[in-house]
């Protein structure tokens, strides 16, 4: 699974391998007498890769949305869907959109998503760019064209530490090779257009590199600090930006040990997908099954399916369905254009 700009992550893979490619075309040529430096320069441009394919395809921790209608609620209480169709202007328990719970000594925020239709765990925010609700969200990366949060943010560390590696030691290896080059000139002649004009010949290719590196490597370099930071804090990009955190008694997810807030970032507990995101989803007309109701089923009539996709657009599929409840009577008849 990729995410909504995939386009953008196979842009960003090529500014990494294409560069990848004239460092070995160039200083890895120059130094084909040390197979060392092309072994490692290959070995960090290889892990930059399995990290950028794995950020770009793994689930940053979305969280399911509710699709109306809903099932019934509990002991045959009206749903939310249902309740506001029909008095759409009484004040609920999701008037005020959010609750308060208590947590290390700070009230936390549960909120509710009107886009998504359920009330967000705490750290959790509503990604507009993915159209889901991400546990733990830390950003929206154009650089690798998907969410970062709570599943994937190790995955994005790991990527970027590797490619800064990746950058410094390439960068070095250049800068040496320059030199060589222009100390073996020197010896010959004199003459600065000369030497100039010798080292463009010899290490023009590494001169291009650098200058690419030169333009690149800052943002990458703030990135992998920031972050950096951020671990040490045990705090999100989100989190920082929206200054969540800056009243008293500020982050309670924050240890008093730096070591403690990086162990809690990076070896943390696996946890387990909400859904399979490498399965098709499946929108059929014909029948839904909800699952916090293990007999709430919709069934459509051959006339409905055909209404339901007289109202499409091409675009959205309606829903026309009947509520049945667990002793199979009809509750009601919603339709939802």
């Amino acid at each position: 699974m990729m995410g909504p700009n995939f386009r953008r992550a196979i842009c960003s893979f090529s500014m990494i391998l294409i560069p990848e490619i004239l460092f070995l075309c160039t200083t890895g040529r120059f130094f084909s007498h040390k197979p060392i430096i092309i072994i490692a320069s290959f070995l960090l441009y290889c892990l930059s890769l399995y990290f950028h394919i794995k950020v770009s395809t793994s689930d940053p921790g979305y969280i399911p949305k509710q699709l109306p209608p809903f099932a019934k609620g509990p002991r045959g209480a009206p749903t939310l869907t249902k309740a506001l169709l029909q008095n759409p202007t009484k004040e609920c328990a999701l008037h005020k959109q959010y609750m308060q719970i208590p947590f290390n000594g700070r009230m936390l925020k549960i909120k509710y998503c009107s886009a998504c239709l359920i009330l967000r765990p705490p750290r959790t925010s509503h990604c507009s760019d993915c159209g889901l609700c991400v546990e733990k969200f830390d950003h929206h990366c154009p650089w690798v064209g998907s969410c970062i949060g709570k599943k994937n943010y190790c995955l994005y560390l790991f990527f970027l530490y590797s490619t800064t590696a990746l950058i410094i030691f390439n960068s070095i290896s250049s800068l040496i090779e320059i030199r060589l080059v222009a100390l073996h000139i020197m010896k010959k002649t004199e003459n600065g257009e000369q030497v100039l004009y010798k080292i463009l010949e010899n290490s023009g290719g590494s001169l291009v590199f650098l200058l690419y590196t030169a333009i690149t490597m800052w943002f990458v370099l703030f990135l992998t600090l920031f972050h950096s930071y951020l671990i040490m804090n045990n705090q999100t990009t989100h989190e920082y930006l929206k200054k969540i955190w800056r009243d008293p008694p500020l982050n309670p997810y924050k240890y008093k040990s730096v070591i403690k807030n990086i162990v809690a970032v990076i070896f943390k507990q696996k946890i387990p997908a909400h859904f399979d995101t490498n399965k098709p989803i499946d929108l059929n007309l014909d029948t839904f099954t909800i699952i916090p109701s293990r007999l709430s089923v919709f069934q459509l009539t051959e006339l409905e399916v055909k209404v339901a996709k007289g109202f499409t657009d091409g675009k959205t599929s309606p829903f026309i369905c009947e509520f049945k409840d667990d002793q199979g009577s009809i509750d009601s008849n919603i339709v939802f254009p």
